[in-house]
């Protein structure tokens, strides 16, 4: 697994506020945060600040309520006048039907100074370059690289603070044994190749190719 900075846990240990108000848009059960793990969930996080959820699934917001956590159905029942020092919308940008609206609910409801973590596939991916068959489709509704997401983020008053890549290299295994790529790694690889395969991940990931993106954005100042 490619060791990448969780920008949520490092903006809480700076600020050291159990203030901070705190917004995760699909939090699904609540109980792991997909890449990040349970570290950052926002079960795991209601102990030190306040926390709140956006999910659809009626059972999971149900289950969330049990543990005194309010979650919403839709952005759309959350109050304007609520604002939050950090909005994170893990791997589900991808799945709304309309991104414009998620990006104006962060430009009208993120504090001043505060952050908005969005992670989502990298469409500049090199996977997706080397098979756009690749694309989890129909699943995905949308597909974002560094150009669409700056593009949103400039129309709602946003600014990118921080974006990144990364890959799991066990994606090309996996597309390979699914037929869509040819890895010279058929069935086993020995501890060189390996060694080789995952530098060369991560010079990949460092020039913005990698296959998923983790990015930040910031309010501009009025």
């Amino acid at each position: 697994k490619p060791k990448v900075e969780d920008p949520i846990l490092g903006y809480i240990i700076n600020k050291n506020d159990n203030k901070i108000s705190f917004l995760d848009i699909g939090c699904g059960s609540g109980e792991s945060a997909h890449f990040w793990g349970n570290a950052s969930s926002i079960i795991n996080l209601s102990s030190k600040i306040e926390v709140f959820g956006v999910e659809p699934s009626n059972e999971a917001r149900k289950n969330l309520l049990n543990k005194d956590i309010q979650t919403f159905k839709s952005i759309d029942q959350i109050k304007n006048k609520q604002k939050f020092e950090i909005i994170r919308l893990n791997w589900s940008l991808e799945h709304v039907h309309s991104p414009r609206e998620y990006f104006e609910f962060i430009s009208n409801h993120l504090k001043e100074n505060g952050i908005a973590v969005i992670c989502v596939p990298n469409n500049d991916g090199l996977i997706y370059k080397i098979n756009p068959k690749c694309l989890e489709l129909p699943i995905h509704l949308y597909h974002f690289d560094r150009n669409s997401l700056e593009k949103y983020a400039k129309k709602y008053k946003l600014k990118m603070h921080l974006f990144s890549t990364f890959s799991y290299p066990q994606m090309y295994l996996y597309a390979n044994e699914l037929g869509l790529i040819s890895t010279p790694f058929k069935n086993k690889i020995n501890l060189f190749e390996a060694k080789v395969f995952l530098k060369m991940n991560q010079i990949i990931d460092k020039a913005g190719l990698g296959n998923d993106i983790v990015s930040v954005f910031k309010k501009l100042p009025k």
